[in-house]
């Protein structure tokens, strides 16, 4: 990945999350259901996974530097938050006090949808190998 290439995806996404979260949007609750809400966390978990790999690739390649190793977790956050606004405009706050307020809703859910509760539960582990494998690039390493 070139450093201007991540760079510019990376600008470009952040100011159409800018531009739309600006726009008054009705509250959550109006515009997902468990379904969607499980949808979206199984597509932020696709891109983490995505950028954990790219990241694991890069740190492995000879002569990639820290601002090479930060371009590549921040065009990652990029994506994440990408796939969360396409779950009606929302962001990992607005989802997360979602997921907080109906808790209960969506543990039933999950509980009468298996599958979902079994993709959801491999992606949590392939994204703790992948991270455990590669701590000079997690996005807790200091910059």
């Amino acid at each position: 990945m070139s450093r201007i290439h991540g760079t510019r995806w990376l600008a470009t996404a952040l100011a159409l999350c800018a531009a739309h979260t600006a726009q008054a949007a009705p509250g959550i609750e109006e515009v997902i259901t468990p379904a969607q809400y499980f949808e979206c966390q199984i597509a932020a978990r696709q891109a983490t996974l995505k950028g954990l790999k790219e990241r694991a690739a890069l740190a492995g390649k000879p002569g990639t530097t820290e601002a090479d190793k930060r371009a590549a977790g921040d065009l990652s956050q990029a994506r994440v938050a990408m796939a969360m606004y396409g779950c009606g405009r929302q962001n990992a706050s607005t989802l997360g006090a979602y997921a907080h307020r109906n808790a209960e809703v969506l543990q039933t859910w999950l509980n009468a949808n298996p599958q979902v509760k079994a993709r959801l539960d491999e992606q949590a582990r392939q994204v703790a190998q992948l991270s455990a494998q590669m701590p000079a690039v997690s996005p807790s390493a200091k910059r």
